[in-house]
């Protein structure tokens, strides 16, 4: 019997996340890894999931400092690459926990990164002119504001482009 992930590798206090960084390791029914990420709010990430050669069955949860499962998906780490996206209100340490459902040992490997920060989504440079762009990313969680500069009279028209 071989060991492949110890409970220091699965829960440790180096298991943190910040951008583009790389949660990776083996994982089977019964255990899971939990890593930290902490957010300074209104954030947008994505988790990229490369696809593996030992194929299993996980459930990833991303979970709010009070605790509440803010988004939940299970999927086969061996059968393609998987992209999810995420965000957070409230600053704070957020968890990123891996289940293995299934009886196989297989590998994940995920990588964190960090696509709207607070000063890119509510900063003080989000003031749109006549003729000016409002583009960014967001997912769920994250909310973008713009302050639009205006003479009283000027009618405006928001027009959403293809993405």
């Amino acid at each position: 019997m071989e060991e492949v992930a110890t409970p220091e590798q699965l829960t440790g206090e180096s298991n943190v996340l910040g951008n583009q960084d790389i949660a990776q390791g083996y994982i089977s029914q019964g255990t899971s890894a939990i890593y930290k990420i902490h957010s300074n709010g209104h954030t947008a990430y994505r988790l990229n999931s490369q696809k593996q050669s030992d194929d299993v069955r996980i459930r990833y949860q991303f979970i709010s400092p009070s605790d509440k499962v803010l988004f939940s998906d299970d999927f086969n780490t061996g059968k393609k690459e998987y992209t999810f996206g995420f965000g957070t209100y409230d600053e704070g340490e957020y968890l990123l926990v891996v289940h293995g459902i299934n009886d196989e040992v297989g590998t994940y490997n995920f990588l964190l990164e960090e696509v709207a920060t607070p000063e890119k989504l509510t900063g003080e440079s989000n003031i749109l002119g006549m003729h000016d762009k409002a583009q960014g990313f967001i997912s769920q969680g994250t909310s973008a504001i713009y302050k639009l500069q205006s003479n009283i009279t000027e009618p405006y028209k928001l027009i959403s482009m293809k993405q």
